[in-house]
């Protein structure tokens, strides 16, 4: 004996529309956008992804050392970019710190002739 089974798709009217309305949005999210640039602390940024995490890092009961260069010179960045790559080190960093493990962060300055 032979059984067979038929599966159809019918799409409520509009739903396609939403469908390609949303896959619209998420390539514009996907694009990169201009820098915006701005001038700040890199302390500052820092700090702020560092509180970002913190409930993780006491949750597994990490110590975050953090080492900044005094007076540093401002910089000037796209902050939601550093933001973002900075969340992915930091990110990285507690998923492969052990508990009871540190995390330490340090600032320095580098300089270059002729810029």
């Amino acid at each position: 004996m032979r059984v067979s089974k038929t599966i159809s798709f019918r799409s409520p009217p509009g739903r396609w529309t939403g469908f390609h309305h949303l896959v619209n949005e998420l390539l514009e999210f996907a694009r990169p956008s201009e820098p915006k640039l701005e001038t700040g602390r890199s302390q500052h940024i820092l700090d702020g992804m560092l509180l970002l995490i913190s409930t993780e890092t006491k949750k597994k009961f990490i110590q975050v050392v953090k080492e900044y260069t005094p007076d540093l010179p401002p910089v000037t960045v796209d902050r939601e970019q550093i933001k973002q790559g900075l969340s992915e080190l930091l990110l990285n960093a507690l998923q492969a710190t052990p508990e009871n493990g540190t995390i330490t962060v340090k600032t320095r300055f580098f300089f270059q002739a002729g810029r």
